[in-house]
């Protein structure tokens, strides 16, 4: 990888480049009581949201070793995070389009960092219908993982104005499935 690194007071955005295949970013945010890193699951996304330029050119979802990667490496370079430490699953790309490799991601950073909080934002994919008792089943087993919708909008029709990806949830939907969070 060719990384490059951006620098502003407590937040450091990270560039990772592969020759001739994936860019994707990572952002890390660093308080005196907290580590917070943002991680990317694909190069671009799909999802084409009007506020997130990802979209621009997506080329593939990332395998859980590029996922890894961009962890180790920002660890690596800064050493162990300091106070509460939360992994967010929310750079570039839907975390459910890609869950495979975020489920793996998730099990193998539990054992590396068990006390890391380990957080999925989302916009809600139809897609989650398929990984949603996956996960369920997953977040009963390893206690830190949170769930975050980044719905953008309480009415569908402005929902579907900012995220124009029809394969989604609505907003019923999407409560209905905080609503089983929260069990």
């Amino acid at each position: 990888y060719k990384i490059q690194k951006f620098v502003s007071g407590h937040v450091t955005k990270y560039v990772f480049e592969k020759p001739n295949d994936v860019c994707v970013e990572s952002v890390l945010y660093q308080y005196q009581d907290r580590t917070v890193l943002c991680i990317s699951t694909m190069c671009g996304c799909p999802v084409k949201c009007i506020m997130c330029g990802a979209w621009k050119k997506y080329v593939r979802s990332l395998t859980m070793n590029e996922i890894m990667a961009q962890i180790r490496h920002i660890i690596t370079e800064v050493g162990e995070p300091k106070g509460r430490f939360q992994i967010m699953f929310m750079s570039m790309g839907e975390p459910f389009l890609n869950y495979g490799a975020v489920e793996e991601s998730m099990v193998a950073l539990h054992y590396v960092y068990k006390d890391a909080e380990l957080l999925i934002s989302t916009m809600g994919p139809r897609a989650m219908d398929y990984e949603w008792e996956s996960f369920l089943n997953l977040s009963t087993k390893i206690d830190k993982i949170g769930l975050q919708f980044s719905m953008h909008s309480l009415q569908d029709d402005t929902r579907n104005q900012i995220i124009p990806f029809r394969e989604k949830l609505s907003i019923y939907e999407i409560l209905q499935k905080s609503l089983q969070w929260n069990k």
